[in-house]
């Protein structure tokens, strides 16, 4: 069978989307706080700075870290986003607001907080654990919540339940902080405002390798998830397996939603917000274009908030959910309000 051809416009917008996200990540290297002068950092970059200097340590083992968990963290978000919304059949679906990140918060305080480890740590069983503890927390939810769907069929209902259950989740963790110390408690909320500088050399690997393993699973279910779009009896007749591919999306969305709740706590609004945009960019509505484009703008969403971040006066860090509302909420209302209009 011959490949379809990718429409002009998709790959404009794929070109587009990789020079961002290529111009993000590399302005991402030589803006910050610190004073580290283009060639400095160019040096550094190319071998030439000894490795023993202050500028050479703040672009390897500050900067460089950064970016690449800012975009690891929003290619795994924004696909977590769509293979929900996919899932789901609802635009406002979301790992964040059906509970999966609730349960992957739950998990990480049950393992730093009552287990006194460390956030993404630079020992093995403390960010190790924090991981563990938040995929079986983010699979339980998304476990419960394909049941609850395979026998309520209505979205709106799915959708609500996930908001319950995430509430009921939030308040677990209420309790658990209620047992803490001060220093404890002030670590967790810390972690609980989202931010792409805990993650080290030591513990990215984990959490490339988790991320990449998530981003696989999410790439082999393209065709599946086309098909389940056009309803489960025409996927059944096409002679998809559906309630394997149910489990198989959960599976995939559960651990990219663990590992970047794990290592760089819950952001909000990439998951649900990006998905959209991609599809109003994209004249296509195959995810074999669909999934590609989604996870590059959603690095770019990421790298521009820790871009912005690195911009602020006298050393000021912002956590990265104090700017992804600032982007996501206009997505989602110009989305809600065109879906109105339409139906109107």
């Amino acid at each position: 069978m011959v490949p379809t051809p990718v429409p002009m416009r998709s790959l404009s917008v794929i070109v587009i989307a990789v020079w961002a996200v290529v111009l993000c990540f590399g302005a991402l290297l030589f803006v910050g706080s610190a004073q580290v002068s283009f060639s400095d950092v160019w040096h550094t970059l190319t071998g030439q700075m000894p490795a023993s200097s202050v500028e050479a340590y703040i672009v390897i083992h500050v900067r460089l870290p950064l970016a690449l968990t800012a975009l690891l963290a929003g290619m795994a978000l924004a696909a977590s986003g769509l293979l929900m919304q996919t899932l789901m059949e609802n635009p406002l679906a979301d790992a964040s607001l059906m509970g999966v990140h609730a349960g992957a918060s739950v998990g990480a305080a049950v393992a730093v907080l009552l287990l006194g480890c460390p956030l993404a740590g630079y020992l093995l069983s403390g960010w190790l654990l924090t991981t563990v503890f938040s995929l079986v927390g983010a699979l339980g939810v998304m476990a419960l919540l394909v049941a609850i769907s395979s026998v309520v069929r209505r979205p709106v209902v799915v959708l609500v339940i996930g908001l319950m259950l995430s509430y009921v989740l939030s308040s677990l963790i209420a309790l658990m902080c209620c047992l803490l110390d001060a220093d404890r408690l002030q670590q967790f909320f810390m972690w609980g405002m989202g931010s792409f500088s805990h993650v080290s050399w030591e513990s990215l690997p984990c959490m490339a390798v988790g991320t990449l393993i998530g981003i696989a699973a999410a790439c082999l279910l393209v065709k599946p998830l086309d098909a389940l779009m056009l309803g489960d009896i025409y996927a059944r007749n096409c002679g998809v397996p559906v309630g394997a591919v149910r489990r198989a999306v959960m599976l995939s969305v559960g651990i990219l939603a663990a590992v970047v709740t794990a290592f760089c706590g819950p952001i909000a609004f990439v998951g649900m917000a990006v998905p959209q945009m991609t599809r109003l960019l994209l004249p296509s509505a195959t995810h074999r274009l669909l999934l590609p484009v989604c996870m590059l703008l959603g690095a770019v969403v990421t790298l521009s908030c820790s871009l912005l971040i690195s911009f602020l006066p006298g050393g000021i860090s912002l956590p990265v959910n104090a700017l992804t509302p600032l982007f996501g909420v206009p997505v989602i209302l110009y989305v809600l309000l065109s879906r109105r209009r339409k139906e109107g």
